[in-house]
């Protein structure tokens, strides 16, 4: 078998991961990961194996990249909605913060001169 890297993920704990490897168990490819074991005690060692390669051979190349295009697309998708969602929700709770700002400061303006009148009407 010629092993092939067909995708590189952080973590094993990875969902991409996880939906990539069943994917392409139930469509019947083999594949390695030779970093999964160590990467599974120490997550930290990611970043010097340069990351977790699921490898397979190189007739199910092809295969192999379609199933990644497929089910990770779909999970890249899911999340593309869910960060316009928090976008969304980033932005509402910035405008809030804005308008409780102003507020805040127009209070403290307002008790400002309030204190200055009281200073100046106790001190005549």
């Amino acid at each position: 078998m010629q092993a092939i890297t067909v995708a590189t993920f952080r973590f094993p704990t990875d969902p991409d991961f996880i939906m990539f490897t069943t994917e392409l168990e139930r469509a019947g490819i083999e594949y390695i990961c030779p970093e999964k074991n160590q990467l599974s005690v120490d997550p930290m060692l990611s970043i010097s194996f340069g990351g977790l390669r699921v490898m397979v051979d190189a007739s199910d190349v092809d295969r192999a990249k379609a199933i990644y295009d497929e089910a990770i697309g779909q999970s890249t998708a899911i999340k593309d909605e869910a960060d316009l969602e928090i976008e969304q929700m980033k932005a509402a709770d910035e405008a809030a913060f804005t308008k409780n700002h102003r507020t805040c400061l127009v209070g403290l303006v307002v008790l400002s001169v309030a204190i200055r009148l009281v200073w100046a009407f106790l001190r005549s």
